[in-house]
Formats: structure tokens, C-alpha cells, sequence
């Protein structure tokens, strides 16, 4: 287990819906001097407590339709369920192993649902044997919270992943840039003008128009959470109350708690989808029992699992 300081979890603090923001504003930001936070961003990166820096991609502005599936497996070694998530990765945007009703979480953007169709029939085709129940449903809205759990205070900030009322037309260059910042988020626009044989200014507008159609919403860190000793819950809702009233409070709530870093709402599935990383079972019973008072008229029924390893996660392909 790694324990950060307070300067280290500003830094993480700050990169977490801005990984891109320049290491002078940053500074700003942290009441740190600009070598101070380039410092302390290598050493994060060299304890890997940072993996990696990503885009956050709302691909529903560019025609995607997102699923969530989850799988419940039977008759497995370790060394199967190895092959069977490495055969989930060129699949699915995001995979992570799961303790509780289900074994594997995924989730995946595709054109259409007969696309969504021909990936489920390909997995079961090969590995049906292995899997003894599964559950998808579509994800309608994302929302991505800030981890204000690391700096002790709360902070409302949120991005939206949904489909906006204007789907943009891409081409070729834009989705090599997607592609890449969703693997690379604070790669230099000289990198990429070289490694895509164009222009540097061609670069910058293309992103910025891609910003300014909302289909790069952000981009954030990937922490490793549990060198951090950060445990990381799923909490499902079945509401008897689905008015949009209820569930905009309920969102509400999830923003204004440090700890629920994901709101889900989706169709065939729970009402609402809270994820939460707490440093402990205890903190995410509080967390539950202090949402049931809250919608005790609205609330019928919830599980949780625990996600314990995250072995995929990108918001594009």
C-alpha cells in the first residue's frame, strides 16, 4: 500500500477531469511551483500509481448505442478465465473482475444493436460452456464524477456521457485521434501531427472541434486504486418510484457524495447505477444506509459487488 500526501492527492485531485491542463496551471491550482508538480507527476507515474492518461469519448455523439454486460461463470480454471478475458479485450471498452452475483463486468459502444447481437452469439458460441448466466443492458447516461474522496471535500464537478441532439460527421484523421488520445491523453500535438503525417494546426482544430462538439467531453488519469488500499463497489437500485423526478435527485445525491465517482442510468437494468471507492466495507454500508433514509419510499430493493480488478478501460476503441 502507497500513502500519498496531500500535495500528491491535489495533483491527482486536479488531473482528474483535466489530465491535459499544463503543468504552469496546474501549479496554480495546487499552490505548488511548476518543478514541484513535475516532479511529483513522474514519480506517480513511476510507482504506477498513475497507469496511464485517457480521453473520456461520449461515443453516443458519434452514433454509438452503449451496453453494459455482465457475466456469471461456471466449470472455470484461472488459466480459462485468463483466455476468456483476453478474448473479452477486443470486444469490449472496459472489463473488470467482479465478486458477488456476477464474475466479469464489461462495457462496450457499438453502431447497432445486431453489431451488440453478433458479439454476444460469438461469446457464447465459444465460450457458453463456461458461462452460466449473463445480464446486459443499454447505458443511457454516464455520469462521470470527480474523486473528491482524495483531497477530503466535495466537489460537484461532472461530465455527461449521452447522446446530445447533434451527431458530428468524423473522418479518417478524426478517429485516429480518438483512437489514440483514448489510449495516450496527454500525448503532444507534435506526436501526433508526426505520427499521422499532417500538420500541427491541423491537429489542434481537429480537437477542438471535437471538444466543442462534445465528443471528447474530458480526459483523466487511470489510478491504480488499489496500491492506494481503495476498495471499489458497484451498488444497483430497483426503485418502485422511476419518476425522472426521483431519479434526478438520487443523481443529485451521487454528486454530492466525495465517494460515487459513477452515475449509470440505463434501460433493462437497475434504476440507477452508483460506483463507489471507499477505503472500506463500513464506509460503503454508510453510504447505503444514508441512501435508503434518503428514498426509503422510493427504494425497493439493491445489491453491490466488488470490483477487484480492472482489466480494461477505454472509452473508445
Amino acid at each position: 500500500m502507497v500513502n500519498l500526501d496531500i500535495k500528491d492527492r491535489k495533483i491527482l485531485f486536479e488531473l482528474e477531469l483535466n489530465a491535459r491542463l499544463p503543468e504552469t496551471q496546474l501549479a496554480k491550482k495546487t499552490g505548488l511551483s511548476r518543478e514541484v508538480v513535475a516532479y511529483r507527476i513522474k514519480k506517480l507515474e513511476k510507482r504506477k500509481i498513475i497507469l496511464k492518461y485517457h480521453a473520456i469519448v461520449n461515443s453516443m455523439n458519434l452514433g454509438k448505442i452503449m451496453y453494459r454486460t455482465y457475466f456469471k461463470l461456471q466449470k472455470t480454471t484461472p488459466e480459462k478465465e485468463r483466455e476468456f478475458v483476453e478474448y473479452l479485450r477486443d470486444k469490449f471498452n472496459w472489463i473488470t473482475k467482479i465478486r458477488g452475483v456476477w464474475d466479469i463486468g464489461t462495457m462496450t459502444f457499438v453502431n447497432n444493436n445486431y453489431d451488440f447481437d453478433d458479439i454476444m452469439k460469438e461469446t457464447l458460441s465459444l465460450y457458453g460452456k463456461y458461462i452460466q448466466d449473463y445480464w446486459f443492458a443499454i447505458m443511457t447516461r454516464l455520469h462521470h464524477c470527480k474523486k473528491s474522496y482524495l483531497i477530503g471535500k466535495q466537489d460537484d464537478t461532472d461530465i455527461i456521457l449521452e447522446k446530445t441532439k447533434h451527431q458530428i460527421r468524423t473522418d479518417d484523421l478524426d478517429l485516429k485521434i480518438i483512437n489514440y488520445l483514448s489510449k495516450f491523453g496527454r500525448a503532444k500535438y507534435q506526436g501526433m501531427a508526426r505520427k499521422f503525417s499532417v500538420n500541427e494546426k491541423l491537429i489542434r482544430d481537429r480537437l477542438k472541434r471535437l471538444i466543442e462538439n462534445k465528443v471528447i467531453l474530458a480526459f483523466t488519469t487511470f489510478i491504480n486504486i488499489p496500491l492506494l488500499d481503495i476498495k471499489y463497489y458497484k451498488l444497483h437500485f430497483s426503485l418502485n418510484d422511476k419518476s425522472r423526478e426521483i431519479i434526478k435527485k438520487m443523481i443529485a445525491f451521487g454528486l454530492a457524495h466525495p465517494n460515487i465517482i459513477f452515475i449509470v442510468e440505463g434501460t433493462g437494468c437497475a434504476d440507477v447505477e452508483m460506483e463507489i471507492q471507499v477505503s472500506s466495507i463500513s464506509e460503503l454500508y454508510d453510504i447505503i444506509d444514508s441512501c435508503r433514509r434518503t428514498f426509503k419510499e422510493a427504494i425497493r430493493d439493491y445489491v453491490f459487488m466488488e470490483y477487484t480488478e480492472e482489466y480494461k478501460f477505454e472509452y473508445a476503441d
